[in-house]
């Protein structure tokens, strides 16, 4: 598992075919349900436990090719930003239209837009973040970020409610803050209105904001910073190890150290956040 990232992975990424079809998985398991080939989307893990979208194709078929694992990628973070908030939602009452009573797992704040980008409803998290923070603001209506002046936020909301060509889509966006507040972190996604009582059948807008934790206030020794910041380089372990006179077994252990310190669920994550310290910094 300290290994493990949210990756996009075939049967031929575990064993040749030649060597697959001698086992017994192959000819007891994956044969007798007409499986020929199986691409494995994984969307988060969080200690051993583990979730992806499993997607298998018959014994009719090609096995999955550049093209279709070109497609997968580019589902994959709308994939994972999905999975991400339903199990925020899926703990904060929005299903019994009680959202305002409710905080969220881990204190998520969440907002509900209409397809106009109208403010309709807010979870009690989302108004203890408004309350001492200048960065989120309910203008006119309108949720509203006066220190993103390129209009990033509006463009994800735009984008989740219809777009120019009327393709819903959701994105995501790192907000740098003061030395004073950490980081938020935004997930816009669009949603179905039929699970929402108060749009009235209309489409809706979730967004989704959590306060990322600082890399200092954490406390990463040298060695898990230094490694951290090689992986962020796009450098491998063996070529950490080499730069920092380390083995790989060592800075396999410093990088999860870090990851575990930063509360992140895999190195992705951790490198996200340590820039996001960086910068807040």
């Amino acid at each position: 598992m300290a290994n493990w990232t949210p990756t996009i992975l075939t049967d031929r990424d575990w064993l040749p075919k030649a060597d697959l079809v001698r086992k017994e998985y192959y000819n007891d398991f994956m044969q007798p349900q007409d499986i020929q080939s199986v691409m494995m989307i994984r969307l988060a893990a969080v200690g051993l436990q583990i979730s992806s979208l499993t997607i298998n194709r018959p014994l009719s078929s090609e096995p999955f090719g550049p093209r279709e694992l070109a497609r997968a990628r580019w589902y994959h973070g709308h994939l994972r930003r999905a999975f991400r908030l339903s199990e925020i939602l899926a703990d904060s009452g929005l299903i019994e239209d009680d959202l305002e009573r409710q905080s969220g797992r881990n204190g998520e704040a969440i907002f509900l837009l209409d397809d106009d980008g109208h403010l309709r409803r807010m979870n009690g998290a989302a108004e203890r973040l408004m309350a001492p923070r200048d960065e989120i603001k309910a203008v006119g209506g309108f949720l509203k970020v006066p220190v993103d002046s390129a209009g990033h936020l509006d463009a994800l909301i735009m984008a989740a409610a219809g777009g120019a060509f009327g393709v819903r889509s959701g994105g995501s966006m790192v907000l740098r803050s003061t030395e004073a507040c950490a980081p938020l972190s935004i997930d816009v996604a669009p949603a179905q209105s039929d699970r929402l009582a108060v749009f009235q059948q209309r489409p809706a807008v979730i967004v989704c904001i959590t306060e990322q934790g600082g890399g200092d206030e954490v406390h990463l020794t040298t060695r898990e910073r230094d490694a951290l910041t090689w992986v962020a380089a796009g450098k491998s372990d063996w070529e950490i190890a080499a730069i920092l006179g380390l083995s790989q077994t060592t800075v396999r252990f410093h990088v999860d150290n870090a990851r575990k310190k930063l509360g992140a669920v895999n190195r992705t994550q951790a490198v996200a956040l340590l820039i996001g310290s960086s910068q807040h910094h």
